[in-house]
Formats: structure tokens, C-alpha cells, sequence
């Protein structure tokens, strides 16, 4: 019998993102690949996305047996010498028996050893020049993907890869209008495009913390990245005056800027409109982080006033990252905290306004946390 199991695309938290066509259309044609080879082995379909900024690459979509093991897994394009044909525009990789690898001291080549899988065929998925992910298919008979097998998979692999980047375009399609419109629009903030960055680093660091506990997925933790420093994008309908006055905000400037966290909802709502991007996967995730990052789990954030379980998730997230990056950043009326200040600042936070989990989980990782404020310090 064919042997199809889903492990970390099966996601509870899918209620904050459904639909996940992206998964029930990957789901098919991983049947189709079982069917068109005929195969009585299990056969694990994975895909991993690359970010260049920091050269990682991320587990994204996984099909096959026991693949737990790999859910939330980064590495270093760099540190993965096997991977290297992906970085030189080769295309594609087949690999007789990964127990060739068994002395290399790789978390990822352990585990998938250890799940019995030998073969594998990886196909590098590009836009032109630049590198979005790649696509796997494993078997656990070595020297499974003969000749011939290779021609059959390959149009699948090929489908699968067109999905991806049709997926991944449409997000990107999105991000760069708001990235436009911070560039054309009255977006004079202090906030800078490594505060962008460290934003995004950060909130992945918490949510792959956290993952286990509130069952988020591959996708939703990837989302979440991608989205995340569009976090402020409202503040482009923010006069400079108040975004970047030295001193204390009266209260009603304080009360103008809190408009921004729904000025940008509305700009992704146009923007998302204007493309025809109605279905886009992850767009509630975004409305939610543009939206909701300002409200507290005791009700006295803004703009809402949403209180407890009533904030979604991907918002507590992103609220826990953008207080630690403001805290440790330099801004027109403070100087930066030290990473173990900001620490006990949200430490005091957890119980009422923030997160405690999140809040733990960036703890938890604060080697990590500490390497993204200095390799994305502001010149």
C-alpha cells in the first residue's frame, strides 16, 4: 500500500490561514508521483525555501513518513556542501544513498537517515537568477531514482516548483507595492531597513519557539517572516512632525499615531484588491500583523482593544519582536537598551501585556536573538 502521511503541513493553526491550497494541491501531486511510478516504497516530497539575506534555508511544506523531525529546521546553504549545486544554477541533484553523508555532521542528513529514507533527487526551484527554495523527493531504497524514474518525476517536480513559485510571487507581488509605498509615501520614520530585517528574524525566532505548543506550521512560520516588517507600514499616513519628534508625543499626537495600525490595513487591503490577490496564501496573517501588533493581552492596546486569545497569534508574535527591537534600538528620543535590559523589560511585560510564551521563547534563543542585533546592527 502507499505509504502518505502528513506531519508538519497538517496544522490546527491553519484556522488563523485557511484555506492552505498551496498544501492540498501539493498533496495530489505527491499522489501523482506515487502513481506514475508505481511505488510500494514511501516516497517523501519536501520543500524548503531560501532567504538570501541571511543564506537560510527553511523546511516549508513536508509529505512523507515521520518527517517531524525536520518541522521548523534552517541551515546554512554554506554550511550544506551537498546543497551547492543549488547556489552554482545547476538544477538538479540526485543522490544514490545519503549514508554517504553519514559522517558529515548535518542535523538534516541524520534525520532523514534515521527516518530510512537513502535516495534522493532535489531540484533547485529559481525566478531567473535568483534562488526561491528546493524541491526534494526522497526514497528509502538507495539508488531508487534510475534513468527512467528520473524522467517520469521530473515533470512533477517541475509542477511543483511552478507552484511554488506562483505561491511565493504572489507574496512578493504584495510586499513590494508596500515596500514601494514606504518608499514614495511619507515614510520618514527612524525605523530603517535593518530594524526590517531584525523584525523578521526575530519573529521567526519566536515562532519556531513556540511552534510545538500552539501547533503553527512550516508555511505559517515562513508567512509570518515574510510579512513581519511590514508591520508599521501605516506609518506612511503619519506626518513627520510626530514620527519624528525628538520629545514626549502629546496625547494627541500620541492619539494620530496610533491611527497607523489601521491606515495600513487599509493599504494592503487596496493593494491586495488591486492585484487580484483576494486568495493569496498568508493574507490574513498579514491583515493581522498590520492590524493588531499594538494590542495587549490585558486589553489596553490599540486599535481594538482585543484582550487574551481574542489576538491572533502571528500579532502577539510580532508585538514580542517589535518591542525587544525598539527597546534595543537607537531612536530620536532614546539611546539603545542593552540585550539584558530589553530582556527584563519584557520579562516585567509577560504577564499582562505580553505574551508569555513568546516572551520565553525569545529567551530561549538569545544567543540567536543577540547575533541578528549585531549582524543587522544600523550604520
Amino acid at each position: 500500500m502507499n505509504e502518505v502521511l502528513l506531519q508538519s503541513a497538517a496544522p490546527k493553526a491553519d484556522a488563523l490561514d485557511q484555506p492552505d491550497s498551496f498544501l492540498r494541491e501539493l498533496l495530489a501531486i505527491h499522489s501523482q508521483i506515487l502513481e506514475a511510478l508505481g511505488a510500494d516504497l514511501p516516497l517523501r516530497l519536501a520543500i524548503a525555501l531560501y532567504d538570501t539575506d541571511s543564506d537560510l534555508l527553511h523546511t516549508y511544506h513536508l509529505a512523507g513518513a515521520g518527517d517531524a523531525g525536520l518541522a521548523h529546521y534552517a541551515a546554512r546553504l554554506a554550511d550544506v556542501p551537498s546543497l551547492a549545486f543549488a547556489r552554482k544554477g545547476e538544477g538538479l541533484r540526485v543522490v544514490d544513498d545519503l549514508a554517504a553523508f553519514a559522517s558529515v555532521n548535518s542535523v538534516h542528513h541524520a534525520a532523514i537517515l534515521a527516518m530510512g529514507y537513502r535516495a534522493s533527487y532535489a531540484a533547485a526551484v529559481e525566478d531567473g537568477d535568483q534562488l526561491i527554495g528546493i524541491v526534494f523527493v526522497n526514497s528509502t531504497e538507495p539508488g531508487y531514482f534510475t534513468p527512467e524514474r528520473q524522467r517520469k518525476i521530473a515533470p512533477y517536480v517541475h509542477m511543483v516548483s511552478l507552484l511554488v513559485k506562483l505561491k511565493t510571487s504572489q507574496q512578493r507581488a504584495v510586499l513590494a507595492a508596500l515596500v514601494a509605498a514606504q518608499e514614495v509615501g511619507a515614510y520618514h520614520d527612524t525605523d530603517t531597513a535593518n530594524h526590517l530585517r531584525r523584525m523578521a528574524h526575530v519573529a521567526r525566532l519566536i515562532a519556531d519557539g513556540i511552534a510545538g505548543k500552539y501547533q503553527l506550521t512550516d508555511a505559517f512560520v515562513d508567512r509570518l517572516f515574510r510579512f513581519a516588517p511590514m508591520h508599521d507600514i501605516g506609518k506612511v499616513g503619519i506626518a513627520d512632525a510626530i514620527l519624528l519628534k525628538p520629545g514626549k508625543l502629546t496625547a494627541d499626537e500620541f492619539a494620530t499615531i496610533k491611527n497607523h495600525s489601521c491606515i495600513g490595513a487599509d493599504i494592503v487591503a487596496k493593494i491586495v484588491a488591486c492585484l487580484g490577490l483576494d486568495n493569496m496564501p498568508g493574507r490574513s496573517i498579514l491583515e493581522n500583523v498590520v492590524r493588531l501588533h499594538h494590542e495587549r493581552l490585558d486589553g489596553s492596546g490599540y486599535p481594538l482593544g482585543l484582550a487574551g486569545d481574542a489576538i491572533p497569534i502571528e500579532a502577539q508574535i510580532v508585538a514580542v519582536a517589535d518591542v525587544f527591537d525598539a527597546l534595543t534600538s537607537r531612536r530620536p528620543y532614546k539611546e539603545p537598551w542593552s540585550v539584558e535590559s530589553a530582556v527584563e523589560e519584557l520579562q516585567r511585560m509577560a504577564p499582562l501585556k505580553l505574551n508569555p510564551d513568546c516572551v520565553e521563547a525569545l529567551i530561549a534563543a538569545l544567543p540567536k536573538a543577540r547575533a541578528i542585533v549585531e549582524n543587522f546592527a544600523d550604520l
